[in-house]
């Protein structure tokens, strides 16, 4: 009987998140466009210039990954736990079910009393 291995519950979960990604890339795409938009020139031009990051874009930033962790990426990872979960529930079901030998009752008899 082959086992479910390790190997076989991470490609259950890549295949899962895989399946996903798409929703996640427009997510990541449409926060960095709005990002990009809301950076003028003159000010990334500043940035450069002094060499350094003002503490409210890092601020701006740190608000939108945190976001982007809640809102997006906490619900698909525990999904695809979920989903799995469920895939190994399947496959030791199958394996049980495929391995497993039911007694033979005579169906006619009652109360077990039939030879």
């Amino acid at each position: 009987m082959k086992h479910i291995t390790r190997r076989d519950m991470l490609a259950t979960l890549r295949s899962y998140l895989n399946a996903k990604e798409p929703r996640i890339v427009r997510w990541l795409v449409r926060t960095w466009n709005a990002e990009r938009d809301a950076i003028k020139y003159d000010d990334l031009e500043y940035a450069v210039l002094n060499k350094e990051v003002p503490l409210e874009w890092l601020l701006k930033w740190q608000q939108d990954y945190s976001t982007f962790v809640t809102d997006v990426l906490d619900k698909e990872w525990r999904d695809a736990i979920q989903s799995g979960g469920k895939e190994v529930q399947k496959r030791i079901r199958e394996r049980l079910v495929k391995n497993f030998v039911f007694p033979i009752y005579n169906v006619n008899c009652r109360v077990g009393l039939c030879c």
